[in-house]
């Protein structure tokens, strides 16, 4: 997990903030900060590896709550507003963080065994055909072993490249999102 923090500090758009309620703060800064997650999401989007496509598809940004941030510790360090860029989106049923994370980090090869019976072995029971529990479906044809030496994979960091690639153009991109923001309301 990548966490990323920036401190901002440019004059003019610091008085003009001030100026502003409260509210108004939080939308000019909710402004600036979808911006950047903007271009974040695009670059993650290209860098994101293409095997089936789940993972491009499932980037995207999502605020967080703040009972989430609460949790995370964001609200004791002041934060109001918090924004997740990454694969955080449900895909064909299943979120695909957790194969983000494998994907990014790698794996080291290691051995899978079954859990528990899946569906596939309940209706082969039901049928009166193999399907034992010690067992696990090897390649969706129909190939069951008792267990699989799986051969790792080598680290793809996808989202690291996205974090430095933009790093040198958040400031700007954030400072212009606000701008923009009291430009409209200015108006």
């Amino acid at each position: 997990m990548i966490n990323i923090n920036i401190d901002l500090d440019t004059a003019t758009i610091q008085q003009q903030l001030n100026t502003l309620s409260g509210e108004l703060k939080i939308k000019a800064v909710r402004a600036g900060i979808a911006k950047v997650a903007t271009l974040d999401v695009k670059l993650m989007k290209g860098n994101a590896p293409e095997e089936t496509g789940d993972l491009k598809a499932a980037v995207g940004r999502r605020q967080l709550s703040k009972s989430a941030m609460s949790r995370l510790g964001l609200s004791r360090a002041g934060a109001t507003l918090a924004v997740v860029v990454g694969p955080n989106r449900k895909i064909k049923g299943q979120y695909k963080g957790r194969l983000a994370n494998i994907t990014e980090g790698g794996a080291k090869p290691h051995v899978i065994l079954p859990r528990k019976e899946s569906r596939v072995h309940q209706f082969l029971k039901a049928q009166g055909l193999r399907g034992d529990k010690s067992m696990i479906l090897a390649d969706g044809k129909g190939l069951f072993a008792r267990k699989i030496n799986h051969p790792g994979m080598r680290p793809m960091p996808f989202m690291k490249k996205t974090h430095e690639q933009s790093a040198s153009q958040v400031e700007g991109l954030f400072y212009t999102g606000v701008r923009d923001y009291l430009a409209r309301i200015q108006r």
